[in-house]
Order: structure tokens, then C-alpha cells, then sequence
């Protein structure tokens, strides 16, 4: 019971003056309305007021009723913005469970266990164990977590802690600074069973001691009140230039007001402001480098493929054709352009694809004074963003006499680059021409197209598989600070061959030329300096012509009605996989694109088993397939 009233003693001295603060509080408005209000009603003259036939009705003399009335009627505000409820915070409910000596989850998922009592069965001379029983230090235990503030806590510690100077002090600069003497239930006691009595830290005891003035009074916990994150003032001004260079403008209805705000575009937004600087880095690259004997600026791209046979017939539009792939490497310096043509039995058209056709460019198109090439293309992961490419230019840096490649990347969607112009012409000459049967007759209208177009037909043997380069050199995937590397956020690769390792390179997710870049080494995956040559690295992708869809093959059959004979060997010799048709029942297919699936493979079958009974295909139904390559 000792220990019970001892807390009590302690909660009732600590908000004493609070209390008495309240408490004049309360009582200033009873004085002021019983001296100095006037009651209306009390005089002479007539009244309106009635007063109510109520027995319930609450004394108005009373100030407790009155504070209960109001509390009780009072409506709460409807506001539309969410008030703040810092008691369901989960950093308050942890706070709150590890004050009051609970088990809680730390911020990275750490489970700490409650708090308990700790034995002290070590003899000292203040005789602990014999002077504060096991019983008496549970209590004190109990109620000490039951506070379950770190402030009230820290109070009580302080309250049992009193600093003293040291007796005898050596003259060292790191010595003692003072001595202290703790007592419990007014009995001196050791600091190791005060410690294990409360199971608090030496750390806490020091921070506590610490804190407590030469008045006896703990200094609050400050922790989490300090400022929020403060930015610096080099990088505010970086964020005020940056905001400067948009045009602004002065508001009509707010000037009178405000006379200096001033207001942004509202079509203004991160998208445009990309694309403006990447078509502004663009436009400089070429610009600089106009007159310049050893830096080439490029821009590169692939067009949307060409379908073949081009015929006029309504028939083509629901089956399957023949694609034909055109890539365009175009100098921004000269206006020229190296296009690439092949069609899909010849390869596809990925990233080593692309590697090969750039490989080609460089090997038989550029002059070897260059060495400085500035690459400009869009963010196609599949295509122009992808470790085959990267790997390709750490090669070309070390094989070739190239001594840096710059490769920037246009923002999607909202950038325009030279080929898409180049495109446009031969899409213009396309709609001139009515018929187009082979692969062979787009070359011959992109050459006819304009007089800066240099056609190459690519054939199996310019296609190199990069392979062996990746059993070289390991994937990028995080760079020197140990950060994984973001790929579609990424801007700008940079390849030198000053770089302090053969296979390194640097890349950063903006143009800015004052923003830093990252590094990434790839290791090696072969002991020793790898000799990386052409010809060892590189070989031939495919030996045999790439074999299309069944279904494919056999809608480019049921067209050559409308091709001229002499074309038909050319669709005839085309090879094609034989694949085993599945039927696919209605019952099985979960989805209703499955169930239409299902029912178009089926009268593609009953179209096929007619086809080969009547032999005429002007009698055939037409199927409704669209191409999804």
C-alpha cells in the first residue's frame, strides 16, 4: 500500500500547478456572471418570457450542469476534410505499447518482447535483496509501465536520482563529471538493481541524468519535434532556375491582388517538359557538331511494318499477310539516311536485330574519322533499351577506333525525330503505287522515294547473334553504389574509352547536362582479359530461312488468286511450321474470347475440309482472322 500512495504522491506533485490553473479556470466565469451580469428579467418592466413547465430542466446556477449540457448537446462540425487522428497512428500505437513495457513490431518488422522484471541475487553493501522485497520491486515495476509515457517516466527516474559531485576527481580531460545516489522507498540502493528492477538501460540512465537540472527537473523528450527534411540551398536555387525558364504569365482576375504572382501554363507538365528537352539536346547536338570532323549525330528507328502483298482487294483485310521490316539510321548533320529492309522469313526484328543492323552501319557506312558517335532513338525496351545493345557498344568501344558513344533516349509519345519524316515520304509514295507483291518492291519504292534514301537488303548472313558477348560480360544489373539499375527511367548512356574499367559504362535518367551520372561495371564471366574480336564474338544468327504460322502459310495461299503467276513460287517456297490443331471446346474455355477463339479455329477447318473437296476457292467463306503479330 506504501508503494500505491507513493505514486499517487508523485502524479499529484508533478500537475499540481496545472490543477490549480484548471481550477481557476472553472471557477472565473461563476464569479464574473454572479457580479458583474445583469439579469434582464429582473426588472420592473414587463416581460415576454415564459418560463418552461419542465421538471427536467437543468439550474442554470450550476456550472458543473452547464459544462455537462454543452458537452452532451454539442453538435459535432461537418467539415469535408478528414481530421487528423494521431491516437490511430501505428507509430503512436507502437509508441504507446513499448511505453507502457509491451511487445511490439519495430519499424523494420523487428518483434521486441514485453518488458519483465529482472533478478538481482548479487550481493552489495546497501543490502537491496534484504531492504526492498521481491513483492515490493513487482509493484514498483507495475506501476512504474503503468504511467506509459516516456516523459512521466523519465520524471520518476529523475526523482530517484540525485547528482552529486565527485568526491575525488583525477585530473583527466574525460573523468567523471559528477556521482549519483539513487534511492527507492526512501532506501539507498545500487544502480544495477535499480536498473533490473525497471528494466531500463544504462543508456536511459545516462540520458535521464543528463537531462535532470541542478533543480531536480527532467527535460522533456524532444525527439521527433525538430524541423522536417530541410532542403539546401544550392539545390532550392537549382529548383528556382529550373521554374524560371517557363514562360509565365499575369492572372487578370487576381492582379489587383496579387500584382507580382505570376502563373505556369496549365497544359504545362512533366511530359511535355521532357520532350521539349530532349528535342531541345537534339537540336544543339546537331548544331554543334555541324561543321565538326569526328562527331557524327544520329537518330535511329524502326517503322511500322509493311504488309505484303499490298493489293486493293477487300479480301486482304481479314487475312494474315507477310511482314516486311524497314530500319532507319538517319544523320541529323547531313540529312541523309541508311535504311534496312528484310522480311520476316529472314529474321525478326529484336534487339539483336537492331545490334546487327547498327553494327552494319558503322563497319560500311561510317568514315573512320569518326570517333564520336551521339545515338538518338525511343525507349523501345525490346528493341534500343536493353543489355544486348549496351553490351554492343562496350564492344564497339574497345574492337573499334570509336572513343565514345552517347546514346539518348526521346521521350515516348511527345518527341519527333527525322525518321518519322522519312517514314512520312514513303507513305506518301506508298498511296501513289496501287499494287505491291513481294518484299523486293518495297525496296524499290523506298528507293525511289527520295534521293537521300541508301537501301540495304539485309540478308541471313548480316544478322549476328550476341550470344558469346553475353557469355562474356555479365548483365547490368546494379551499378557501383550498389542501387538496382531502373531501366525505364533511364535517359541517357554514356560508353568512353577512358573509363577505368574495359567494360564499364555510365547512364543517368535525365539530359541535364549538371546532373551526375551513375556508374555500372559488368564483370566478366571468363578468368583472364577476354580478347574480343570480331569474328570470335560474333556469329552468323540464323543458317536457315525463319519459318512462319501455318495458318499464315495458308491465308497467303488463298490470295495468290490475286497475285500475277510469275510471284507465286515466292509464296509457294516459303516455309511454314505444322502445328497440331487443338480443338477447343466451349465447355473448356473459361472466357468468351476463348469460346470465339474456339468456334473461328472450327470454321477454319470446315473452310479447309471444302477447299480440298471442291477445289474452288471463289466458293470459300470468308474466315474473320486478324493479325496480332
Amino acid at each position: 500500500m506504501f508503494i500505491i500512495y507513493f505514486f499517487k504522491w508523485f502524479n499529484s506533485h508533478i500537475y499540481e500547478k496545472n490543477h490549480k490553473i484548471s481550477q481557476t479556470v472553472l471557477k472565473a466565469p461563476v464569479e464574473k456572471f454572479d457580479k458583474d451580469i445583469i439579469d434582464p428579467y429582473e426588472t420592473d418592466e414587463e416581460s415576454e418570457y415564459e418560463p418552461e413547465d419542465d421538471d427536467e430542466s437543468i439550474d442554470s446556477e450550476d456550472p458543473e450542469a452547464d459544462g455537462n449540457m454543452d458537452e452532451e448537446h454539442k453538435t459535432p462540425s461537418k467539415t469535408r476534410k478528414r481530421g487528423r487522428r494521431e491516437v490511430d497512428w501505428q507509430v503512436n500505437k507502437k509508441k504507446m505499447l513499448r511505453n507502457s513495457g509491451k511487445a511490439y513490431d519495430g519499424n523494420k518488422k523487428k518483434a521486441h518482447l514485453p518488458r519483465n522484471m529482472k533478478l538481482y541475487n548479487h550481493t552489495c553493501r546497501y543490502k537491496c535483496n534484504q531492504n526492498i522485497a521481491e513483492t515490493e520491486r513487482q509493484d514498483l515495476f507495475d506501476n512504474f509501465y503503468k504511467l506509459a509515457s516516456y516523459d512521466l517516466q523519465n520524471s520518476f527516474l529523475s526523482s530517484c536520482i540525485k547528482k552529486k559531485s565527485v568526491a575525488r576527481k583525477r585530473n583527466t580531460d574525460n573523468g567523471k563529471q559528477f556521482s549519483t545516489e539513487i534511492t527507492l522507498l526512501n532506501k539507498r540502493v545500487c544502480k544495477m538493481f535499480f536498473l533490473k528492477t525497471f528494466d531500463v538501460s544504462n543508456k536511459r540512465f545516462t540520458t535521464v541524468c543528463s537531462k535532470t537540472s541542478s533543480l531536480g527537473i527532467c527535460g522533456k523528450d524532444r525527439r521527433g519535434t525538430g524541423p522536417g527534411r530541410k532542403m539546401e540551398q544550392k539545390r532550392r536555387k537549382l529548383v528556382i532556375e529550373h521554374i524560371n525558364m517557363f514562360p509565365k504569365y499575369r492572372s487578370h482576375y487576381s492582379r489587383q491582388s496579387n500584382l507580382n504572382t505570376r502563373y505556369l501554363s496549365p497544359e504545362l507538365n512533366i511530359t511535355t517538359i521532357k520532350a521539349e528537352k530532349a528535342t531541345s539536346s537534339k537540336k544543339i547536338d546537331a548544331k554543334e557538331h555541324e561543321d565538326s570532323q569526328n562527331t557524327c549525330v544520329l537518330c535511329f528507328d524502326l517503322q511500322q511494318a509493311l504488309a505484303t502483298p499490298l493489293i486493293t482487294t477487300s479480301k486482304v483485310f481479314y487475312l494474315r499477310q507477310l511482314w516486311t521490316y524497314n530500319f532507319c539510321i538517319h544523320n541529323l548533320v547531313t540529312g541523309k539516311s541508311n535504311i534496312y529492309v528484310w522480311d520476316e522469313t529472314v529474321s525478326s526484328r529484336g534487339s539483336q536485330e537492331i545490334g546487327s543492323c547498327l553494327l552494319h552501319f558503322i563497319n560500311n557506312a561510317l568514315p573512320q574519322n569518326f570517333t564520336k558517335i551521339i545515338f538518338y532513338s525511343d525507349s523501345c525496351g525490346g528493341q534500343n533499351k536493353n543489355k544486348n545493345i549496351v553490351k554492343l557498344f562496350m564492344f564497339l568501344k574497345k574492337a573499334t577506333k570509336i572513343e565514345e558513344i552517347h546514346h539518348k533516349f526521346l521521350e515516348p509519345g511527345h518527341t519527333f525525330m527525322e525518321c518519322d519524316h522519312d517514314f512520312g515520304i514513303i507513305e506518301k509514295v506508298k498511296r501513289k503505287i496501287p499494287q505491291i507483291f513481294i518484299p523486293e518492291h518495297w525496296r524499290n519504292v523506298i528507293k525511289k522515294s527520295c534521293k537521300k534514301f541508301s537501301v540495304h537488303e539485309m540478308r541471313k548472313e548480316d544478322f549476328y547473334s550476341f550470344s558469346k558477348l553475353n557469355e562474356t560480360i555479365s548483365d547490368p544489373k546494379k551499378d557501383t553504389d550498389k542501387h538496382v539499375i531502373k531501366w525505364r527511367e533511364i535517359q541517357y548512356f554514356f560508353f568512353s574509352k577512358l573509363a577505368e574499367s574495359l567494360f564499364c559504362f555510365y547512364f543517368k535518367p535525365t539530359l541535364d547536362v549538371s546532373f551526375p551520372f551513375n556508374k555500372c561495371i559488368c564483370p566478366t564471366k571468363v578468368t583472364g582479359r577476354p580478347s574480343l574480336t570480331f569474328q570470335s564474338t560474333f556469329s552468323q544468327l540464323h543458317h536457315d530461312t525463319l519459318k512462319i504460322n501455318e495458318l499464315k502459310w495458308n491465308n497467303l495461299q488463298t490470295l495468290l488468286e490475286y497475285i500475277p503467276p510469275v510471284y507465286h513460287n515466292f509464296y509457294k517456297n516459303i516455309q511454314y511450321e505444322a502445328k497440331e490443331k487443338k480443338k477447343r471446346m466451349s465447355q473448356t474455355s473459361s472466357s468468351g474470347r476463348g469460346k470465339k477463339k474456339a468456334k473461328i479455329e472450327e470454321n477454319q477447318q470446315g473452310v479447309e475440309s471444302e477447299e480440298e473437296k471442291d477445289g474452288d476457292s471463289d466458293n470459300v467463306d470468308l474466315i474473320l482472322y486478324s493479325d496480332y503479330e
